[in-house]
């Protein structure tokens, strides 16, 4: 799948974003509907994986870098409530103003379902490490896809980090 360039990807999220701007209902009842029309849309960067944790790195190895990896799911970099809360109450000064402040907070972290418990945080993660954008499709979904390519890295990051 390929990326939509930024102006169609600012396109698409002014459109929808204008339009659950004038659905007069709280904010709590508009961001689950929004998140999905984007995710759904396929025009905009939807949860990009951009890091690894070393417990989520280490499940991975244990598993032999297998492309079915259960027990690694996606860390919010900030809380999907509190980024829509924002977004849906926040004074911003332009759609593209929301648009950037959606895409910072809009990243994900590769983690342990036990690194994601009710009441933890980014801060009670194990090291995380970077990773590079275009490793995992810039719509992570529900779980990442583990292609041969990043399977490599994600090996040679381990066994750089072992060593």
């Amino acid at each position: 799948m390929n990326r939509p360039e930024y102006i169609e990807q600012l396109k698409a999220f002014t459109t929808v974003f204008e339009a659950f701007k004038l659905i007069e209902l709280p904010w709590h009842a508009k961001y689950a509907g929004f998140e999905t029309v984007l995710c759904y849309s396929e025009l905009v960067d939807h949860w990009p994986g951009v890091g690894i944790s070393d417990d989520a790195l280490s499940l991975i190895a244990s598993n032999g870098f297998s492309t079915k990896n259960t027990g690694v799911v996606r860390g919010h970099i900030k809380d999907r409530k509190d980024r829509a809360s924002h977004l849906f109450t926040a004074d911003f000064k332009s759609s593209e103003d929301a648009f950037e402040y959606y895409r910072k907070y809009d990243k994900i972290t590769l983690i342990t379902k036990n690194e994601n418990a009710k009441g933890k945080s980014p801060a009670d993660w194990s090291k995380q490490y970077t990773l590079p954008p275009s490793l995992f499709s810039y719509r992570c979904g529900f779980s990442a896809k583990y292609t041969n390519e990043a399977l490599s890295y994600l090996k040679t990051l381990y066994e750089a980090e072992s060593a």
